[in-house]
């Protein structure tokens, strides 16, 4: 393994080959898709690690957004959408297999199933 992707492989890397493309997973990136291995470049995983920021960061805004109270009359607030909060959910799921992994813990099982079922459906949908 070449030095400069330590860095990014060091919590682990997960990589799916589909029909046309590989789906590869670390914690900070979530998913990205690649064409090519080659594509396993420190700049391919900066670029999707600032995308899974960058989502983040907008999921984060809307959830507030969605909070706030203007000062004016209007509707009661509503429901977060079901995407957002199974986003917030999967990411709040990688977030603590990470510090388990990180402290050596064994991750719960029902973490792991929750969280496969979480990507499934975001996937889907």
């Amino acid at each position: 393994m070449e030095k400069e992707l330590q860095k990014y492989l060091k919590d682990g890397i997960s990589i799916g080959k589909k029909d046309d493309y590989y789906q590869v997973f670390t914690v900070p990136t979530q998913y990205f898709k690649i064409s090519s291995l080659d594509e396993l470049t420190p700049e391919t995983f900066e670029k999707a690690e600032q995308k899974q920021k960058d989502f983040q960061k907008m999921s984060d805004e809307l959830f507030k957004f969605g909070q706030l109270d203007m000062g004016c009359t209007r509707r009661p607030l509503g429901l977060a959408p079901k995407w957002l909060i199974q986003e917030k959910r999967r990411n709040e799921i990688s977030e603590a297999m990470s510090r388990y992994l990180t402290a050596g813990l064994k991750v719960p099982t029902e973490w792991v199933e929750e969280y496969n079922e979480l990507v499934e459906s975001i996937i889907i949908t």
